[in-house]
């Protein structure tokens, strides 16, 4: 109520209110997420909004991600993501690394994977690329769509499960053979892994 009066407080938030409620000397003091609460069904809050959290890219010559490639594709309206898991197909998978670790590595798919001493602190791009013949982890300098990036490193990448050929438009897929013995160091996906797909 002072703030919207202009009188006391200058902004309304939970924790302003916390410590007026403390210099009054209410006890108990209500948490920060009961008074979250009172304020937002008062209609005494605005939504934040979100931050954009892409930052510029050494390789893309400071410019995010997104200044670079564009927004997103959303998903089409209508199409329903797989209950099941699904096979896996020829093409490639990139992932951007802003920053090689001290000892030289990247972590891509929960493995640490070789670039060099010489890259450490720097920001390098990483392409899987799944054939039917194997899988390889290649470590470039700079994005895909740049006319000349250098060849960093480049690391078998052990699955455990075949790569099937892509099936052209309007034919059946193909379907997976028997899993293969399983090889190590297994791969998996984390949940912070920003992934693009390419054909």
């Amino acid at each position: 109520a002072q703030a919207a009066r202009g009188e006391g407080l200058k902004y309304i938030g939970a924790q302003a209110v916390r410590t007026r409620l403390k210099e009054q000397g209410l006890t108990p003091l209500p948490s920060t997420a009961t008074i979250e609460r009172v304020l937002r069904r008062a209609g005494m809050t605005h939504p934040r909004r979100r931050k954009n959290r892409q930052r510029p890219h050494p390789q893309l010559q400071e410019r995010t991600p997104a200044e670079v490639h564009g927004s997103p594709r959303r998903r089409p309206t209508g199409l329903s993501l797989a209950r099941k898991k699904c096979p896996l197909y020829e093409g490639k998978v990139h992932f951007i690394r802003k920053k090689v670790k001290d000892d030289g590595t990247i972590s891509v798919l929960n493995v640490d994977w070789e670039v060099g001493q010489d890259w450490a602190g720097k920001g390098v791009w990483a392409t899987l690329t799944l054939r039917t013949d194997g899988a390889r982890l290649q470590v470039y300098d700079a994005a895909p769509d740049v006319p000349q990036r250098r060849l960093l490193a480049s690391h078998p990448f052990p699955l455990s499960e075949p790569v099937l050929p892509r099936p052209r438009p309007g034919s059946a897929p193909t379907k997976p053979q028997a899993k293969p013995p399983r090889a190590a160091p297994q791969a998996h996906a984390p949940r912070n892994d920003v992934l693009m797909y390419d054909r």
